[in-house]
């Protein structure tokens, strides 16, 4: 079952120019964005993903990746962003 779009993605995707069908799709490509929509009382709350991730082998080693995202003006979000 596909959940409606929260009011919140609803004002980013318009300030961004995008559109989704549902909850799950908008999500999807916020993360393919680098961002993370929240909502406070309907207000978007708009903070940037990390980028880079990382993580153990097997073999207990560490290693770091960098996370690719697709390049997109975030400035229209700028009323928004979390500090």
């Amino acid at each position: 079952m596909a959940y409606p779009i929260s009011k919140a993605q609803e004002k980013v995707l318009a300030a961004l120019g995008l559109t989704a069908n549902d909850f799950g799709e908008a999500e999807a490509l916020f993360e393919r964005i680098g961002i993370i929509v929240k909502s406070k009382r309907g207000v978007p709350v708009v903070s940037l993903r990390k980028r880079q991730g990382g993580g153990f082998s097997d073999d207990g080693d560490g290693f770091v990746f960098d996370i690719e995202r697709d390049e997109i003006d975030l400035s229209p979000l700028k009323q928004w962003m979390e500090a």
